[in-house]
C-alpha cells in the first residue's frame, strides 16, 4: 500500500484537538497553581510534562511544512509524533504516580 502524500482530515482533526487540550491542560494547571501559590516544575512529572507540551507544539510545526512542500520534514515530523506519544505516555504514568504520592502524605 502506498503512502498518502497528504494525511487524513482525521489526522488533521485529532492532532489539533490534541494539541489545543494540551495547551487547555497546560493553562489550568498553571493558573491553578499560581492561585493556590504551590511551585512551578518541582517534580518529575512537571519537568517531563514541560518537555512534552514543547514537543506538542513542535510537531505539528514539522508536520505543516512537509506539506507545505519541504519534504524534508516528513521523516522528522514522524519520529517527533513518535516521541511525543511515548512521551505523553510518560507524562500520564509519572503524574499517576504523583497523585498516589500526594494521596499518601
Amino acid at each position: 500500500m502506498a503512502r498518502r502524500a497528504f494525511p487524513s482530515i482525521e489526522f488533521f482533526v485529532f492532532a489539533l484537538l490534541g494539541v489545543f487540550f494540551a495547551i487547555v491542560g497546560f493553562t489550568i494547571i498553571f493558573f491553578f497553581k499560581i492561585s493556590m501559590h504551590f511551585p512551578h516544575f518541582h517534580s518529575i512529572h512537571a519537568i517531563v510534562g514541560i518537555c512534552t507540551f514543547i514537543l506538542l507544539l513542535i510537531t505539528p510545526i514539522f508536520g505543516a511544512l512537509s506539506i507545505k512542500g519541504l519534504q524534508f520534514f516528513r521523516p522528522i515530523h514522524r519520529i517527533f509524533g513518535k516521541i511525543t506519544s511515548i512521551a505523553i505516555l510518560i507524562t500520564a504514568f509519572s503524574g499517576l504516580m504523583r497523585f498516589l504520592e500526594i494521596i499518601k502524605k
